[in-house]
């Protein structure tokens, strides 16, 4: 069994990469029949680019460590490439892993790695990935006012305090807030209105917020 495990050595508070040999070890202990292949992410190399450039037709699994970013990367990847046949799962390393909440994941990622002993072994659950024009998303998609807050947040100050720095950002956004006039079509039902924000989603929460039990 072949695993190709794509880290973001970059995500979350801590970084991952002190915690990978034992992560690969894990598995390979797991079976004897377990092969790791690790990738890593660079500024200019993401997840994405990383699917797109690897020949994946003797991978029996794809891991994707990092946050919920780093995943959307590699869906993206997948999809772009029409890749629909290698099960892929996660290690979510974020600052807040909205991903990981709402599919009930574990976050511990020596628990996770425990699981995987064989192609046998995998529970592959089918799961819904949208689609705006040509990029996909596996649990949310924004428009409007403060859709940047993932991207412009800086890293370092995550590490420090965690899902706080998103709010900081959206604080200083605030400042340059407006509307968008928007027309929504779904069921028979149409109405354009203005907003600030909106969202396509089917997670439970978004930038670590509760939005349904």
């Amino acid at each position: 069994m072949k695993i190709l495990l794509i880290i973001n050595p970059k995500a979350g508070i801590r970084s991952i990469t002190k915690q990978i040999e034992k992560i690969e070890n894990i598995l390979k202990e797991n079976s004897n029949n377990i092969e790791v292949i690790t990738k890593y992410t660079k500024k200019d190399y993401n997840a994405e680019d990383i699917i797109k450039n690897y020949d994946l037709s003797n991978i029996d699994l794809i891991v994707f460590s990092g946050g919920d970013g780093t995943l959307n990367e590699g869906i993206n990847g997948l999809m772009s490439n029409n890749i629909k046949s290698v099960p892929v799962s996660f290690i979510p390393r974020g600052t807040i892993n909205d991903f990981a909440r709402t599919i009930k994941m574990p976050i511990n990622k020596f628990e996770l790695s425990k699981k995987i002993k064989s192609e046998n072994s995998l529970e592959i659950k089918r799961l819904d990935i949208g689609k705006i024009n040509d990029r996909h998303f596996c649990y949310v998609a924004g428009f409007g006012n403060f859709i940047d807050v993932g991207y412009v947040t800086s890293q370092k100050l995550k590490n420090i305090i965690g899902k706080f720095a998103y709010y900081i950002t959206v604080f200083k956004e605030l400042f340059k807030i407006k509307s968008y006039k928007v027309t929504v079509k779904t069921d028979g039902i149409s109405f354009t209105d203005d907003i600030l924000f909106g969202i396509i989603s089917n997670s439970v929460s978004i930038a670590g917020l509760k939005w349904y039990r």
